[in-house]
Order: structure tokens, then C-alpha cells, then sequence
């Protein structure tokens, strides 16, 4: 993913109805967590982006299995979308009660960067997840951040909408 020669397989994707198929993917894991998808949509529009919908899946994939393993002390997994005249924004967010330490924030989306050290074993995670994840969205223009207080951690992304073809 490091090689920005890839070439993406385009086609439009609608954002809402790809979250909805991997809340019913992951039922199995929400259901043990003892929790509750909820999916929030604040748009006026049909969330489209362009790009490959496989890799992106990966990426919500990704971040919904993290806020199952991290937040499941927190009732719900909650995805909210809103979109800019610009943009689709998506909220990935859980509320565990630990928080991703504000010193260890900057460095999630590091190769091998692992929060929890002590849990790597028990999770079997390799720290690549979230790195392969940002990778993904800045080679479809977009961008990714976190944000995480004792309660609530959120994961941002936001994708670029497929160009306005309006011939004005």
C-alpha cells in the first residue's frame, strides 16, 4: 500500500448501504460484545464516493472490529454520516470506558504501533490494521483521524464525493 502507483478500481459506492452490510457481517461479534449497531445519516443526498469498494470495506471492516475488541464495555457502535458540499464524513465511534492514551494518539496510524502492548497477544493483532487503513483512504483523496476521551473514541473519515458534473 506504501506504492502510490496503485491503481484504484473505480466505481461509485454508496457509503450507507456498505456500512449497513458489515453491521450484518459482524452481528455474530456485536451480539457477543453485547452490543448495538446504530447508523445515524445525516445527508440529503445517496452517500456516493467513488473508489474500490473492497479496499474501503476493509478499512470500515477494519475500524468496526476495532470499536467491537476496544469498546465493547460501551453498549453501542454507533456510525454517523454527514456530508459538505465537498465531502462524505463518516464517524466510527464506541464508548469503552478506556480511552487510547493521548500520548499514543498521534502514533495509531504507525507501522507496528500498538496501544496496548500487553493485549497483542490476546488479540492477535499485528498493529498493521489501522496503517493499512489510512493508507486505503489517502489513496482515495481522502482522510482519516482519531479523537479519544475515557467514553468515547471516535474514528473520522472523510472521502472526497465524485466530482459535481454540472455543466453551468
Amino acid at each position: 500500500m506504501q506504492n502510490q502507483q496503485i491503481k484504484l478500481q473505480e466505481e461509485s459506492i454508496h457509503i450507507e448501504e456498505m456500512l449497513n452490510q458489515l453491521a450484518v457481517q459482524s452481528r455474530v461479534q456485536l451480539e457477543e460484545a453485547d452490543m448495538e449497531f446504530r447508523l445515524f445519516s445525516f445527508v440529503a443526498n445517496p452517500p456516493i464516493v467513488v473508489g474500490e469498494g473492497g479496499k474501503l470495506a476493509r478499512v470500515f471492516e477494519n475500524l468496526i472490529q476495532n470499536a467491537i475488541r476496544y469498546g465493547n464495555d460501551g453498549k453501542y457502535l454507533d456510525v454517523k454520516l454527514h456530508e459538505t458540499e465537498k465531502t462524505i464524513e463518516i464517524e466510527i465511534i464506541n464508548y469503552g470506558r478506556q480511552a487510547i492514551p493521548p500520548l499514543e494518539l498521534p502514533h495509531i496510524f504507525e507501522r507496528f504501533y500498538r496501544v496496548e502492548k500487553s493485549r497483542s497477544h490476546f488479540t492477535g493483532g499485528s498493529g498493521l490494521g489501522l496503517t493499512i487503513s489510512k493508507s486505503i483512504i489517502e489513496l482515495h483523496g481522502g482522510k482519516i483521524d482519531a479523537m479519544s476521551i475515557p467514553g468515547r473514541t471516535v474514528f473520522m473519515i472523510t472521502l472526497l464525493k465524485p466530482v459535481h458534473r454540472h455543466n453551468s
